[in-house]
C-alpha cells in the first residue's frame, strides 16, 4: 500500500526547533495534534460556518461523537477507507477529523465529480463507506447503482448525530495511513496519494511557520476546497495555535463580507480568486485592515497585479509558495518581505525540507542551472495507494521527484520554469511554458493565459498560446491587434524559437478545483476544435 517513512532520516538537517516540535507531537493522531489545547481553550471559538459558532469544547465533542458513530458500525473498523463527499462546511471538517480520529482513512473527493468519476475513486481506494451530504432519492439511487454492492452510504446527519460516549477512542498509530488524496488527473488517471498522521503533523508544523501564521489566536478564512491538501497548509493548523477558522465556499462578495464581519487575519487562495477580488465592484468602501496575511499558490501572478493586491490589503504580508499533494501541500514559500522584490520565485524550502536541483542522471546542479526539483521532508507522502511502480518512480532514495523543472539562485531562492511533462521541445530546443506565460501576462489586455505545445511536422512541436482577455466581448479585429502586440512583446523579450506561432482566445481556461490550469485537457480541446484554422480564434462556447 505504501512505503514506510524513515523518521530518523527525515529529521536529518532540520532546524532544532522543528525537531523538538515534531518529536513532541509525532505520537499523536492528526486530530489530537490540532485539538491538543481543547481544555485550555474550551470556550473560545474554534470553527465558524455561516451562523454556527463551534467552541473548542463543542468542536472536539462533535468530532468524537462522529468518530464513535463510525466505529459503532459493524462494517467499519480502523484502517478502512471512508469516502467523504461534502461541500465546504463545518460538517465537512467534523466528518474529516472524525474519520482520522477513529483510525480510519479518509478519502475526500471533489463534490463536482460525476457518478462515473466517483465510481473510479471508490473502486481504486477500496472504500467501504461513502459519506454524503443528505442526498436526494434520485441522486442516492444513481450512486447506489454506480458503486459496488459492498459499499455502504451514510448521510452526514447520521454520522454526526447522537451524544458523546464515555468510552475512550482507540489509540491511533501515527505512522498509519490517515488520508488518501487523489491527484487532479492533469497527466492521466488520478493516483491516490497516501499521507500518515505523522506526515500531516509535520506538514502542519512546517506550513504554519513558512506561510507566516504560526501565531496565537488568529482568525483565518478557508475558502479553497476543503477536500484538497491545500487546507492542510492554509487552514487546519490554525487550531494548533488557538485560532478561529471561518469556513465557506469562495464567492467574491461573500469573502469581503466575511473579512469585515469576523475581522479575518488571513486567508489562503489561488491567484484567480485574488484577480476576481481586484476586478470586483464589491471591493469599494471595504475595511480590510484586519488582513495581515495573504497566502497564494498554484500559478504565478504578474508584478503589476501583486502591487494591486498589496494596495487592496495594505496591512498584509503576501506569501507565494508551491508544493504538491505528495509534499502535503507545500515545498517552498516566498516570505512576505520578498513577495514583491523577488516576484517570480517560489521562495525558500520549508523548515525541515531539503531541496535539490538535478539533471536527468540525478546529478546535483549548481545555482542557475535548470533541472528537476527534488524535495526531502518528513511531510512527504508514504506513497501512492497500491501503486508500487508509480511510488518507486516518484520516491527514490528518500527524495520526492516533483516533475517540476526549476533552478535556485545564489541566495537559495527557487524558481520554477515548467512542469517536466509540460515542457515543449521544438527542433531539439527545450522551451519552458512559464517563461513565455510571464511575458504574455504583462500585456494589459490579458487576464490569464496558458502556453502549450502543438504538433509541427518539421520541428516536432510549435508554441501555442491560449489567452483569456479582460474584455470578454472584444471583437475579432481587437483580438487580432492584441495577438500582434503579444508577438511583438515576445520577440523583444524571448528567443525567436519561443515566440508563440499560434494564438487562440477563449472565454476561460479549464482548471482543477484548486486553480491549476489543465493543460492536457486544454491542448486536446485546441487540437479538436481550432488547430489548423486561422491563427486567432475566439470560442463561442
Amino acid at each position: 500500500m505504501h512505503e514506510k517513512s524513515n523518521f530518523a532520516l527525515d529529521l536529518l538537517g532540520t532546524p532544532d526547533w522543528f525537531q523538538r516540535a515534531l518529536l513532541k507531537h509525532c505520537h499523536r493522531s492528526y486530530p489530537e495534534y490540532l485539538l491538543q489545547r481543547t481544555d485550555e481553550l474550551a470556550k473560545r471559538a474554534a470553527l465558524v460556518y455561516q451562523d454556527k459558532i463551534w467552541t473548542y469544547q463543542a468542536f472536539a465533542a462533535a468530532v468524537n461523537i462522529a468518530a464513535w458513530n463510525l466505529l459503532s458500525r459493524n462494517d467499519i473498523q480502523a484502517g478502512d477507507r471512508v469516502v467523504l463527499n461534502l461541500e465546504n462546511s463545518d460538517a465537512f471538517v467534523i466528518a474529516y477529523l472524525a474519520i482520522l480520529r477513529a483510525g480510519c482513512v479518509a478519502v475526500p473527493v471533489n463534490p463536482k465529480l460525476t457518478a462515473i468519476e466517483l465510481s473510479y475513486l471508490v473502486s481504486d481506494s477500496g472504500a467501504k463507506l461513502y459519506v454524503h451530504g443528505d442526498l436526494q432519492v434520485a441522486a442516492h439511487t444513481t450512486l447506489r447503482s454506480a458503486f459496488p454492492a459492498t459499499m455502504s452510504l451514510l448521510s452526514i446527519s447520521e454520522l454526526t448525530s447522537g451524544t458523546l460516549s464515555t468510552r475512550a477512542l482507540p489509540i491511533v498509530n501515527p505512522d498509519s495511513p490517515a488520508v488518501i488524496f487523489y491527484t487532479s488527473g492533469t497527466t492521466g488517471q488520478p493516483k491516490g496519494v497516501v499521507h500518515s498522521h505523522r506526515t500531516l503533523v509535520a506538514g502542519a508544523l512546517q506550513a504554519s511557520h513558512a506561510w507566516g501564521y504560526a501565531k496565537e489566536g488568529l482568525t483565518n478564512l478557508a475558502v479553497t476546497p476543503l477536500f484538497h491538501v491545500a487546507s492542510h497548509s492554509w487552514a487546519y493548523p490554525t487550531w494548533a495555535y488557538g485560532g478561529t477558522l471561518v469556513v465557506d465556499s469562495y464567492n467574491t462578495e461573500r469573502v469581503f463580507d466575511l473579512i469585515e464581519k469576523h475581522q479575518v487575519s488571513g486567508f489562503g487562495c489561488v491567484p484567480s480568486m485574488l484577480l476576481l477580488m481586484l476586478q470586483s465592484e464589491h471591493k469599494h468602501g471595504r475595511n480590510l485592515d484586519s488582513v495581515v496575511n495573504v497566502r497564494f499558490g498554484a500559478s504565478p501572478i504578474s508584478i503589476e497585479r501583486l502591487v494591486e493586491i498589496q494596495a487592496l490589503f495594505p496591512n498584509a504580508e503576501l506569501f507565494h509558495g508551491m508544493g504538491q499533494t505528495e509534499s502535503c501541500g507545500t515545498i517552498s514559500v516566498l516570505p512576505g518581505d520578498l513577495a514583491l522584490k523577488k516576484a517570480g520565485s517560489t521562495g525558500l524550502p520549508l523548515p525541515g525540507c531539503e531541496v535539490r536541483i538535478v539533471d536527468d542522471q540525478g546529478n546535483q546542479l549548481p545555482p542557475g542551472s535548470r533541472g528537476e526539483v527534488l524535495a526531502r521532508s518528513p511531510s512527504v507522502m508514504l506513497g501512492y495507494f497500491e501503486n508500487p511502480d508509480a511510488t518507486q518512480d516518484t520516491l527514490r532514495d528518500g527524495w520526492l521527484y516533483t516533475g517540476d523543472v526549476g533552478y535556485r539562485d545564489h541566495n537559495g531562492l527557487i524558481y520554477l520554469v515548467d512542469r517536466k511533462k509540460d515542457m515543449i521541445i521544438r527542433g531539439g530546443e527545450n522551451i519552458y511554458s512559464i517563461e513565455i506565460e510571464n511575458v504574455i501576462l504583462q500585456h494589459e489586455a490579458v487576464d490569464s493565459c496558458a502556453v502549450i505545445g502543438l504538433p509541427d511536422a518539421v520541428m516536432g512541436e510549435q508554441v501555442g498560446a491560449v489567452i483569456v482577455c479582460k474584455d470578454s466581448q472584444a471583437k475579432v479585429d481587437e483580438l487580432d491587434k492584441v495577438a500582434a502586440e503579444i508577438k511583438v512583446r515576445c520577440r523583444s523579450r524571448l528567443a525567436a524559437f519561443k515566440v508563440p506561432e499560434q494564438i487562440y482566445f477563449l472565454p476561460s481556461l479549464p482548471q482543477t478545483a484548486t486553480g491549476k490550469i489543465q493543460k492536457r485537457q486544454l491542448r486536446q480541446s485546441i487540437l479538436d476544435c481550432y488547430f489548423g484554422k486561422p491563427n486567432v480564434r475566439k470560442s463561442s462556447k
